[in-house]
């Protein structure tokens, strides 16, 4: 895992942060990374992670299919890197 310093959109929440992980680029800030690792299938709102990490499932089998669908592309492909507040020195 990879610290990266950018400020990005959260992919779940939608406001822009300056910590959080990235997965293939998308970020995820920390609030919603506790939340989401918290939640459960049954909770109300559960549908709005799904629906929203979708997109990072599309990415990934985008990718596979135009390396022509070898089967293992989609694990290679996946990357995660920490993203962390600017240094303000």
């Amino acid at each position: 895992m990879e610290r990266q310093n950018s400020v990005a959109d959260c992919i779940i929440c939608q406001h822009q942060k300056t910590a959080g992980i990235c997965i293939l680029g998308m970020s995820i800030c920390p609030q919603c990374e506790e939340e989401l690792v918290a939640s459960k299938a049954t909770h109300s709102g559960y549908d709005i992670y799904v629906e929203r990490l979708r997109v990072l499932w599309r990415r990934i089998f985008d990718a596979d299919a135009k390396a022509g669908g070898s089967a293992g592309l989609a694990v290679k492909s996946m990357e995660a890197v920490e993203c962390i507040e600017p240094s303000t020195g």
